[in-house]
């Protein structure tokens, strides 16, 4: 284990249009072919340069990637556990099987299995159901597997929806749903309960299949803490994150420090917390690193209150968009009043994600003496048509 279970790890690090990251003997390359090599988070994150780009245009939020991040990820979780925990999948659709990592056959996707519980770790959301009674019979037992438990772990990518119908509901889009699921209540003459839809326009997201709860939780084995709960400030993952020579926003992203924070919440954060993007990780004092801490988890929290981030794609289980983008105080906002001070808040490409901050409220270097920085008040954004 982890620390508190939530979810997976984010396996894979992708670009817009095809493209992808790829390590090959340390040296990070970009592939522009649909089939090029995947390569994990951590090392993608372990290799690449944390510095300011001052001769790199930023890219509009509109064209950035705009993946799901933890408060969206279990948003759809908390929509979606109360109406399909405790259901049998009784019927299985699955229209693409290059969507699916892992082992692709029926039982392996859930059919005929019960949901037990949903499961999420970082931006990771996984399905953990029992196989009935003949699916077991029929199945060789996994080697060193306790029990005959199954997940499927659901990757939204960038443009990936859950999404939950009720009996006989049509879809509001019937355009790039590459699996369904038929829910069915497990008592009396298991009436359906309801379709779950996986939608994903741009095929950024996928279905990863686990045959053992000791599969998935190798899997999430190269995962930090989950973000939503901070473990002590002595954890090893926090320890290598606080001696990291990176820029503290790239180390931030590093999913095995912590997962759960992108781009949107590493902005925030640190905004709040008044500490600069550009600053090495290894630089930050002690009270410092409380103070961005508690401002991470503080942040995280009130996104979930709002539903989290909708900004372009997202939605929760329900179809039902999310608020909290109306009270970004700096993501987004490259160029418009801080909301704190007044002054024109910066933006620039740093460990090529594009960085927002305050210049006066996030100094390069930290001030002398008691101006250690404090939680500033969340409060709605007035966004401009851009």
């Amino acid at each position: 284990m982890v620390g508190p279970v939530y979810g997976f790890h984010e396996a894979i690090h992708r670009l817009p249009n095809a493209s992808f990251l790829s390590v090959a003997g340390g040296v990070i390359r970009k592939i522009d072919h649909p089939r090029a090599t995947f390569a994990p988070v951590a090392a993608l994150h372990r290799s690449a340069p944390a510095r300011l780009s001052r001769d790199t245009k930023p890219r509009s939020p509109r064209y950035a990637l705009l993946v799901p991040e933890l408060p969206e990820v279990e948003t759809i979780r908390r929509t979606l556990a109360p109406h399909i925990v405790g259901r049998r999948i009784a019927s299985l659709t699955l229209h693409r099987k290059d969507i699916v990592t892992g082992a692709a056959r029926r039982p392996d996707l859930l059919h005929n299995c019960t949901i037990t519980s949903l499961a999420r770790h970082g931006k990771q959301l996984a399905i953990v159901a029992q196989p009935d009674r003949r699916s077991r019979e029929r199945e060789r037992p996994v080697a060193g597997a306790r029990g005959s438990v199954r997940a499927l772990v659901v990757h939204l990518g960038m443009t990936g929806q859950l999404l939950l119908l009720a009996p006989n509901q049509p879809p509001t889009q019937t355009d790039h749903i590459h699996a369904q699921w038929t829910l069915a209540d497990t008592r009396g003459r298991g009436r359906t309960t309801g379709t779950l839809l996986f939608r994903d326009p741009r095929r950024f997201g996928g279905l990863f299949t686990y045959r053992s709860l000791d599969a998935l939780q190798l899997a999430w084995s190269s995962l930090g803490p989950d973000a939503l709960e901070p473990p002590p400030h002595d954890h090893p993952s926090l320890a290598r994150l606080w001696r990291s020579r990176r820029a503290i926003k790239a180390a931030l992203l590093d999913q095995s420090c912590i997962a759960g924070v992108g781009n949107i919440y590493a902005d925030e954060s640190l905004f709040r917390a008044g500490i600069h993007p550009a600053r090495r990780a290894n630089s930050l004092k002690p009270i410092e690193r409380a103070e961005l801490l508690n401002a991470v988890r503080a942040i995280l929290h009130q996104s979930l209150d709002s539903g989290g981030s909708t900004l372009r794609d997202y939605r929760d289980a329900r179809g039902d968009s999310g608020s909290f983008q109306s009270r970004h105080q700096v993501y987004g906002r490259g160029g418009e009043p801080c909301i704190q001070c007044g002054r024109s808040l910066s933006s620039k490409s740093l460990g090529q994600r594009t960085t927002v901050w305050c210049p006066n409220c996030q100094p390069i270097r930290p001030r002398q003496g008691s101006g250690y920085p404090q939680l500033l008040p969340m409060r709605p954004v007035a966004r401009s048509n851009r």
